[in-house]
């Protein structure tokens, strides 16, 4: 999967139709949010500032068709990733590594004053956990909201 065609889009009032028709399959929805659309998830907790963060959601974009969402949060020098979600139609093509990548891109050239960035997996999500520490993300031992935290130091 070409990395540059890849790209993330905010969730505004042009593609928030598009971002709520994402879909994850039932078996993985507990894996990245408690309810769906996850995209309706990702808004509302940045609606809300939830954690007190600023949360950032963006769709994923593949020829300008969308094929995921995410929430990107900020904080100090610190940055997450959140609910992550590649459309079930669109799995096992490679998006969600390209996708990791591509935000691990935006955060760096976004807020350069980041020096880590951390992100929670659920603890039977195996395919998560390999295209993670495929990008270089690392568990840190510790544990947030019951699940294994992990980290990329930029």
């Amino acid at each position: 999967m070409p990395f540059n065609d890849i790209k993330l889009v905010p969730i505004d009032k042009t593609n928030w139709r598009s971002a709520l028709a994402v879909k994850t399959t039932h078996s993985q929805l507990e894996f990245v949010a408690d309810h769906e659309p996850v995209a309706l998830v990702i808004l509302s907790k940045s609606y809300v500032r939830a954690g007190g963060v600023d949360w950032y959601p963006f769709t994923i974009t593949l020829n300008d068709t969308v094929v995921g969402v995410v929430a990107i949060t900020h904080h100090a020098k610190r940055c997450g990733i959140f609910h992550l979600v590649i459309d079930s139609q669109k799995q096992g093509q490679g998006l969600g590594k390209a996708s990791v990548k591509k935000i691990v891109e935006y955060i760096r050239l976004t807020w350069p004053e980041c020096k880590a960035v951390e992100l929670t997996v659920h603890p039977r999500n195996k395919i998560a956990k390999t295209v993670y520490c495929s990008c270089g993300f690392i568990d840190t031992g510790e544990m947030r909201d019951e699940e294994p935290l992990y980290e990329l130091v930029l």
